[in-house]
């Protein structure tokens, strides 16, 4: 069966908590610290069985000299940043993540996905336009990092989980031509309410 590695990056955005949802279907109620942990998930993408192992690992600086031993043979890897207010994880995207994982991870080759965490968090924190702002933010990073895709999830309403472990398989599976980091597009799954709010703003 085909096996794919995917490494999941950031500090202090609950990515642990994404992976224990995605993978058990069951949102931790307490704090989960994590040195490093792998996660493995068989499932089927455009009806091909596929392998899936996600490898976690601690943001802390206290372990940034153990951390590069995640990296190699990596297919694919996410960075991550939490969607909360006031929240330095989306200025340590381009400030630590995305030259460790350069430094790291051959950058022709290698894949990154850039996903905002915590999606519920902020669309209850903020008004509809100012959610709208924080995409396009998103966006913009995703570019300006070379992410081949730009997207959004909410581990504790299990929203966008299992469509970014979908695209990671399918981006390794067809990288984008020819086959280096190319800058993406986003793909952002909004709420019932927040769609219906942009479909009025689209008819005005």
């Amino acid at each position: 069966m085909e096996s794919i590695k995917c490494v999941v990056v950031g500090d202090r955005v609950g990515k642990t908590s994404m992976l224990i949802k995605y993978t058990t279907q069951v949102f931790p109620t307490e704090t989960v610290p994590t040195v490093f942990d792998q996660f493995t998930v068989n499932l089927s993408v455009d009806d091909k069985p596929v392998t899936l192992n996600l490898c976690d690992s601690s943001g802390s600086e206290c372990y940034d000299r153990l951390r590069p031993m995640i990296y190699p043979r990596t297919d694919v890897c996410i960075i991550c940043f939490s969607l909360e207010e006031q929240s330095a994880s989306f200025e340590n995207v381009q400030k630590k993540w995305w030259p460790e994982v350069n430094n790291y991870l051959p950058t022709t080759t290698t894949p990154i996905i850039l996903v905002g965490t915590k999606q519920d968090v902020r669309d209850v924190q903020l008004l509809p336009e100012k959610i709208y702002e924080s995409q396009v933010k998103g966006q913009k990073l995703a570019k300006d990092i070379n992410a081949v895709k730009y997207m959004e999830c909410s581990a504790l309403e299990d929203i966008g989980l299992a469509e970014i472990f979908q695209k990671c398989i399918r981006v390794v599976r067809q990288p984008p031509s020819p086959h280096v980091r190319t800058k993406g597009n986003s793909e952002v799954l909004l709420p019932n309410y927040l769609r219906r709010f942009y479909s009025c703003c689209r008819l005005i």
